[in-house]
């Protein structure tokens, strides 16, 4: 789309604070519009707080959570913007009483989450990360593996990536079954998956993946009572968010060997920091990436090119009001 190179004059220049990193289409988006934008990823908060109060919009990622303290200094706040799917770091309710607009692009990720998602099932499947660790440390020791063909692989949300890996996951000739707190029976049925409760999905599957919306699920998905219904030695991934699961459940059932392998792109903590998170970094049959679903060149750009175009629309929204 064609970007305004200037404002219409009703509305003074808007001032755009950038706390996360970005791509560089985000910024030429504002610039080209008109904005003075000031790009300081890696802000702390405090410094956040004490400069807030000049700016119309705030753009960040993961690494900065918008919450009310912030939302509540910016007295010229006008949109929150996250350069990416979710938006549970931001305080919705807060920016909502506000009437602070908040925009993100929730499908641009998806393709490079479902191949992370891939590479996780694989690497508990052939132990490829405690492999790679031998060979580096001078010990060539083989391991028995398992193929992905013939598995059981629960789905738990079936929403736009729960979708994509169960398209992908059925080429490795998976047998995929999926579950929702809506009644996709039908989608399922379209691309030929089973749809089925939770507790059948837990006892059945040999490995369950977490697509799950942490801003419907408020409440972990997955505790002790769940893990106790899985069979032993299930493989449990993780891309949704770490909040997801409970950290004493996943731990436990690691430790008892409940959970054969756990694989997944975040954490409770980012970076993680309790002792529990740390215990279980260290066992060899966990793999855990630093929330790269998201991470890559195309992701990014089909992310940036999204979010330039709504940004842009939100800065029409708000001329002269």
């Amino acid at each position: 789309m064609q970007y305004k190179t200037q404002l219409d004059e009703r509305m003074e220049k808007p001032n755009v604070l950038v706390v996360d990193t970005v791509d560089r289409h985000i910024l030429d988006a504002l610039e080209n519009y008109g904005a003075a934008v000031d790009y300081s990823p890696g802000i702390s908060r405090d410094a956040i707080l004490k400069v807030i109060g000049g700016y119309q919009v705030i753009v960040g990622r993961t690494r900065m959570p918008i919450d009310k303290g912030i939302i509540d200094a910016g007295e010229k706040l006008r949109i929150i913007c996250r350069a990416g799917v979710g938006i549970e770091n931001i305080d919705t309710e807060a920016a909502g009483e506000r009437g602070i607009k908040v925009i993100n692009v929730p499908g641009a990720a998806t393709e490079s989450v479902v191949e992370l998602t891939v590479h996780l099932i694989i690497a508990g499947l052939r132990s490829t990360h405690p492999c790679v660790e031998d060979v580096k440390a001078g010990k060539f020791v083989k391991s028995l593996g398992s193929e992905l063909a013939g598995k059981t692989v629960g789905i738990v949300g079936f929403g736009r990536i729960g979708t994509r890996i169960s398209q992908v996951l059925k080429a490795f000739d998976a047998e995929v079954i999926v579950t929702d707190l809506k009644d996709y029976r039908e989608k399922a049925g379209e691309i030929g998956v089973e749809f089925t409760d939770h507790r059948t999905l837990y006892r059945r599957s040999d490995i369950v993946c977490l697509h799950v919306n942490m801003e419907v699920n408020k409440v972990p998905v997955i505790g002790a009572a769940e893990v106790g219904m899985m069979k032993d030695g299930v493989m449990l991934i993780n891309t949704a968010r770490g909040k997801a699961t409970e950290m004493k459940a996943v731990c436990e059932g690691l430790e008892s060997g409940k959970i054969g392998f756990y694989g997944a792109d975040v954490m409770w903590n980012e970076p993680p920091k309790d002792e529990t998170e740390i215990r279980m970094l260290r066992m060899r049959n966990v793999a855990v990436t630093p929330h790269i679903g998201a991470n890559t060149k195309e992701a990014q750009e089909r992310i940036a090119k999204s979010l330039a175009e709504e940004l842009v629309i939100a800065l029409e929204g708000i001329k002269g009001v």
